[in-house]
């Protein structure tokens, strides 16, 4: 027991040095911890999280801010088991600061506390797994968009305009490219069919009048698609990727059952749940 609360002290410690490694101004390129080559994805993800602070406050091209953009992308994201939103972590600078230095390596622990009860591994060994070297979809996706947000912010490069889903259609239309069509109208006037009065009543002003809703007729699959899924699954996507010089790349996303859109995201946060030992946010 005593060598596996060393253990865990060493490896937080290990993670807490990284992090202010970083906060302090340097390089990836010269921090002195897991340097071996077997250690290259536990460097990536510490310096990624590190990251996320030093973006905080920088502009985003989706927002005025990257803290802006986390609120955003996290409220749909759930601490395994609570149903607190991670986009409350991202209300102020400094609380950001104590979700990352405190409160992930709890998580983390009680992770590892899961795994080691069913039998799983050691405990000292799944923290570590958790906290250094995460392999779920969660991770992996909040690393790619501080990636994105920090070359974005380096580079400003302009296609990232595209992310903008109204510039985007814009820009498919005067090109000449196919893409989901959009209602031409003022807007919409949205009402619950059986509330009093003007309760339940919602209005949507068109993007195409300067508004910030873009209007479309609900799409479906097509039949050579839906009868590989259930039975009314939302509408699912394929995305070819032909920008890359090491070749084409392509992601497809199913539709489930009882979702509204096959966007993995809310199906894919059950993936820190089984880390966790919570219920997760899966849908």
């Amino acid at each position: 027991k005593k060598l596996s609360m060393a253990s865990l002290l060493g490896t937080t410690l290990l993670y807490w040095k990284c992090l202010v490694w970083y906060w302090r101004g340097k390089s990836f390129a010269t921090c002195p911890y897991l340097r071996e080559n077997e250690n290259r994805q536990a460097r990536v993800q510490l310096r990624s999280l590190a990251l996320v602070m030093e973006l905080w406050d920088k502009p985003h091209y989706r927002h005025p801010s990257f803290a802006h953009d986390l609120r955003a992308n996290l409220r749909n994201v759930a601490v395994p088991g609570t149903g607190l939103p991670l986009s409350f972590f991202c209300s102020f600078k400094l609380l950001g600061y104590w979700a990352l230095l405190v409160f992930n390596p709890l998580v983390c622990f009680l992770g590892a506390l899961n795994v080691a009860r069913k039998g799983g591994g050691g405990l000292a060994q799944a923290y570590r797994q958790h906290l250094l070297f995460p392999d779920d979809w969660f991770s992996y996706w909040r690393l790619n968009c501080a990636l994105a947000s920090y070359y974005e912010l380096v580079t400003k490069e302009r296609g990232y305009d595209l992310e903008n889903k109204w510039t985007f259609l814009k820009e498919c239309m005067a090109k000449g490219v196919p893409c989901s069509p959009c209602l031409d109208m003022k807007g919409l006037c949205i009402k619950h069919k059986n509330e009093e009065g003007g309760l339940g009543i919602h209005f949507f002003k068109n993007a195409t009048k300067g508004g910030d809703w873009i209007i479309q007729e609900t799409m479906a699959n097509d039949k050579s698609v839906a009868k590989f899924l259930p039975e009314n699954a939302p509408l699912s996507t394929f995305r070819v990727m032909t920008g890359s010089r090491l070749g084409i790349a392509s992601a497809g996303s199913a539709g489930r059952v009882a979702v509204q859109t096959a966007h993995p995201t809310k199906a894919k946060a059950g993936d820190k749940a089984k880390k966790g030992g919570g219920g997760g946010g899966g849908a």
